[in-house]
């Protein structure tokens, strides 16, 4: 069974909820929230195996410079690693609505390729099926 967290943000993956509202819903956890948050999500972007030139297509869709720290890190660093994404996910507190934004991104573009070939005719993750 999913965590309320993690079914929010596959929602906001899968485009179920709007972008504003997803940040929003992020925005106004408190701290300790945004850190949970942000792990579930770098253990989820790192299980949907992200290919390396998925991550410049994430930081394009998700409208951050690709000079912040998080799209560096993500440019930078092996993504066929979970430590990538765990250390954008532990950026100090002023970085975690660009740390949120860009895994979200790599998270949509990367399972929705997963979505569109391993699961194209059905699937039992749950996360799918929501």
């Amino acid at each position: 069974m999913l965590y309320e967290d993690e079914l929010q943000i596959n929602r906001i993956v899968q485009l179920k909820c709007d972008w504003e509202s997803g940040l929003k819903w992020f925005q106004d956890l408190e701290e300790e929230g945004r850190k949970k948050v942000l792990q579930r999500l770098a253990l989820c972007c790192y299980q949907a195996h992200p290919r390396p030139d998925e991550i410049p297509a994430a930081i394009l869709l998700s409208g951050l410079k690709p000079t912040y720290t998080p799209c560096v890190l993500a440019s930078c660093l092996p993504t066929n690693g979970s430590t990538t994404f765990a250390k954008i996910a532990s950026l100090p507190e002023n970085e975690p609505i660009k740390s949120f934004t860009l895994l979200i991104h790599i998270l949509a573009i990367a399972d929705g390729r997963r979505r569109a070939t391993h699961c194209r005719n059905g699937c039992t993750h749950e996360w799918h099926n929501i």
